[in-house]
């Protein structure tokens, strides 16, 4: 009778192992999928920042010719550029 009841305790001590495997496992791959998500938007923030800084810099350079006359005007709102998303 005790040897059944060791066997029966090791049976259930595997099964409970496999079934936390198979959640480790699950949980690993979420977490993966996770990361390349966070990597995207990582990607996706950088390239608006870098857009918002060549506007900025578009910008300023338009400012810088504000004052000046009528053909440095128009040459500095040629100079402004869209970005695209």
């Amino acid at each position: 009778m005790e040897e059944k009841s060791k066997n029966l305790i090791i049976l259930l001590l595997i099964i409970v192992v496999l079934l936390l495997w198979n959640d480790y496992s699950k949980l690993r791959e979420e977490n993966r999928n996770n990361l390349s998500k966070l990597n995207d938007f990582e990607s996706s923030l950088d390239d608006a920042n870098d857009n918002i800084d060549q506007l900025n810099s578009s910008i300023d350079d338009a400012k810088s010719y504000t004052w000046s006359n009528y053909e440095d005007m128009g040459s500095a709102l040629d100079d402004l550029e869209t970005i695209d998303r």
